[in-house]
């Protein structure tokens, strides 16, 4: 197997010479204070050390690579423990409670992975409503090296008359999120361990570490509500195997529960390795919708790039009915059907299951929780009945509950009953 190359960012740069929420989550014990200080000076030496020896590593034997990473994270002083975490991940934490997430668990390339096993779906309650909010937020905090879907999954949107932003995933747009009917982000994800044994599920974003930023967030750090991330970004011109490897801010659930709210009945879809393991990341992202409950897609373990583009343009796509999805397109083109339908069928063309060629892992896409009134993103007509002796037209389809009903069971449409 050729060794890819992997760049740090330093080096790198050598070579080119919401609602806001009314009750905030408490922070978590140890969440990110407390112990030994750590210096500007030290944290940036050590960021840079990692960076170095993530390069370095061959990532072909993938379980003595994280081993040797953790060895390597153990040595430094600068850390109190350090050990293996959730995604698949490395996980560091400073002596003065920080946490600092290392993960190479996302392969760029997959596609020899297109068909695993046949999984049996599991039993979904009948939520039938739309979103109340009809703006959608799409954030790509990965860089060149993966696929980017907010530009696909935005044509859908807009074909359906969402208003849809795609701001930059940096930690400040997210603080910033709000209402939305539509929720979607692609990153890294990864886990580490706080003090008191709990494990801290965090989500990469666009803003890169440095010292200036670091410092100006250190209320948001007193409430573990942030983690370094290190991870693989972008391609290196000339070398179609590298990838830089860049050290950025991550989020945590307790970020979700103080900064960032969803609309009544959204769907919160976060593409990121291991959305659906360790601690209650999604759950929080449930319940900080206004609200109707929200529903979350994701991933359960490692889960490789194109493996979910595919499911994340399969999935938009059919709550959607735009038929416009470029992997798997519609012959003939359908109407909008709900999520419980949209799953059965991703299960059946054996696209919610994938197998990490390094490892054998095995990651499952779903939904949570099971009884979230969302049902789909578009109404749905299933067919009309035309009744002439009464000039009614019967429509039988899924459409939710129309707040603009009069309680009759009229709804106004463009000013005509």
């Amino acid at each position: 197997m050729r060794k890819p190359l992997l760049i740090s960012a330093a080096a790198l740069l050598l070579l080119s010479s919401s609602c806001k929420k009314d009750n905030p989550v408490s922070p978590p014990p140890g969440g990110g204070n407390g112990g030994t200080p750590v210096s500007d000076a030290v944290r940036q030496a050590s960021i840079d050390a990692v960076e170095q020896k993530f390069a370095a590593l061959t990532w072909e034997n993938y379980d003595a690579d994280k081993t040797a990473l953790v060895q390597f994270l153990q040595g430094r002083p600068e850390f109190e423990a350090a050990g293996l975490g959730g995604g698949a991940s490395v996980w560091a934490r400073y002596t003065d409670g920080r946490l600092f997430i290392i993960a190479n668990n996302r392969p760029a390339d997959d596609t020899l992975n297109l068909a695993p096993p046949l999984i049996n779906a599991p039993a979904l309650l009948p939520g039938s409503e739309l979103p109340m909010s009809g703006n959608a937020r799409l954030m790509n905090a990965l860089g060149s090296r993966y696929t980017n879907t907010t530009p696909t999954l935005k044509g859908m949107l807009e074909a359906r008359g969402y208003v849809v932003t795609t701001p930059d995933a940096s930690v400040s747009n997210l603080a910033n999120v709000s209402g939305d009917g539509v929720f979607y982000i692609r990153a890294h994800g990864g886990g580490g361990k706080r003090r008191d044994g709990t494990e801290a599920y965090g989500i990469w974003t666009s803003t890169q570490f440095d010292t200036v930023t670091d410092r100006s967030l250190k209320p948001d750090w007193d409430a573990g509500r942030l983690v370094y991330f290190t991870g693989e970004n972008n391609k290196v011109p000339g070398h179609p195997d590298s990838a830089t490897v860049e050290t950025h801010f991550g989020i945590t659930k307790e970020f979700v529960g103080t900064h960032m709210g969803f609309g009544s009945n959204a769907l919160i879809y976060i593409d990121a390795c291991g959305a659906f393991e360790g601690d209650k990341f999604r759950e929080q992202c449930a319940t900080s919708s206004d609200g109707g409950t929200g529903i979350v897609a994701g991933w359960s373990f490692v889960v490789g790039d194109s493996k979910a583009t595919g499911a994340a343009y399969f999935v938009v796509d059919r709550l959607l009915g735009t038929n416009r999805d470029p992997r798997t397109p519609e012959n003939p083109p359908q109407r909008p059907f709900t999520y419980q339908l949209v799953y059965q069928d991703l299960v059946d063309r054996r696209m919610g299951k994938y197998t990490d060629p390094k490892d054998g892992s095995v990651a499952f896409f779903g939904f949570t929780p099971p009884t979230s009134e969302f049902g789909l993103l578009a109404p749905s007509i299933k067919f009309l009945e035309v009744d002439e002796i009464n000039r009614k037209l019967h429509i039988e389809g899924s459409f939710g509950t129309d707040p603009r009903s009069d309680g009759t069971g009229t709804v106004t449409v463009n000013g005509h009953p």
